[in-house]
């Protein structure tokens, strides 16, 4: 099944789709981390340390000056744009954060499409279901690389699978 055409003849569902996952992952940030500052947990301190050096125009280092290979410089990079942009503001990167993590689901509407063709209705209920992962609520609002992750692994799966057929 092409994927264009699914997109057209499913335009409304998958607005609705990205929709309901960004105004789920905003509340859940806004009602239950931004209130404690629960957004700055596990290796978030390392992510912004290398961030703003990057974005200082420093290069991958520690504030220290110290080379830092430590973590892979993929999020970090993401992170200083962001804070280019937005003047160093972490609430901003987190907002922008959880507008692309509301493409996951219709990422995996397209992913589902790719491996069941025949199958619209896996492909919905899918994509719906995952707009209420609780995985998807607190790491689109948290300082960490889960969701750009799994946003580009996505992509990369289904071009993956559009090449094979």
């Amino acid at each position: 099944m092409d994927l264009f055409k699914t997109a057209k003849k499913n335009k409304k569902f998958l607005i609705l789709i990205f929709c309901l996952s960004l105004v789920l992952n905003f509340l859940f940030f806004h009602f239950f981390l931004k209130q404690n500052k629960d957004y700055w947990r596990g290796d978030t301190p390392w992510y912004d340390e290398i961030a703003v050096q990057i974005a200082n125009g420093n290069g991958i280092k520690t504030f220290d000056g110290i080379d830092s290979y430590y973590r892979v410089p993929g999020y970090s990079i993401f992170l200083a744009a962001c804070y280019k942009i937005f003047n160093f503001d972490k609430i901003s990167a987190i907002l922008i954060q959880i507008i692309l993590s509301a493409f996951i689901p219709i990422l995996i509407f397209f992913l589902s499409i790719c491996l069941f063709p025949s199958n619209l209705l896996l492909a919905k209920l899918s994509s719906f279901l995952f707009c209420f992962n609780f995985g998807n609520w607190l790491y689109s609002g948290v300082l960490m690389s889960e969701s750009i992750f799994l946003l580009l692994f996505l992509i990369f799966l289904i071009l993956f699978l559009k090449g094979i057929k």
